[in-house]
């Protein structure tokens, strides 16, 4: 049978030597290699994050048929 721990559990206490202070928000520059289907999603989770002026840079593969301009390939 399972006896609980009869001594306690000594936690000690958390002490800081500096005051913390937030990070400095900087520009960003994001680079996505490929998507998938949730991209808009994922794009609108990531602006909450990164300061305003931020980029993001797509690189995805392009499939160009017959149709297409062919300055696209």
């Amino acid at each position: 049978t399972y006896k609980a721990e009869t001594d306690p559990v000594l936690v000690p206490p958390v002490t800081t030597t500096h005051p913390i202070l937030p990070l400095e928000k900087v520009q960003e520059k994001v680079l996505v290699c490929g998507w998938r289907r949730d991209i808009q999603d994922m794009l609108v989770l990531l602006d909450n994050f990164v300061e305003r002026g931020s980029q993001v840079h797509l690189v995805n593969e392009l499939t160009v048929g017959p149709d297409d301009d062919a300055s696209l390939a």
